[in-house]
């Protein structure tokens, strides 16, 4: 893993993912893996930007259009859930292989 800086998180991210995400958790408190997917994918793209493209576990630079950018949450969702949509807690960014 990669020393990373974390980042300011984007201006509409409390409207395109932590509301819709708490309000979801309101009526899912523990839901499993895919139920998340929908939440985070809406901001990637920022986060994408914020990390400058970089893969924090390989150091590998991520094509946008090859690649497959996710979300990792350094605090697991299993855990606990809101803290899955704290922005501050979640500044990175890793590329799915395989």
């Amino acid at each position: 893993m990669i020393p990373i800086k974390p980042q300011p998180k984007p201006d509409d991210f409390d409207e395109k993912v932590r509301q819709p995400g708490l309000a979801f958790l309101s009526k899912v408190p523990n839901p499993k893996t895919k139920e998340w997917r929908d939440y985070w994918r809406k901001s990637l793209p920022d986060l994408y930007d914020a990390c400058n493209h970089i893969c924090v576990y390989s150091a590998q630079w991520i094509p946008y259009d090859t690649g497959s950018p996710a979300v990792d949450h350094f605090i697991p969702k299993t855990v606990n859930p809101k803290l899955a949509l704290a922005r501050e807690l979640i500044p990175c960014l890793i590329a799915k292989v395989g």
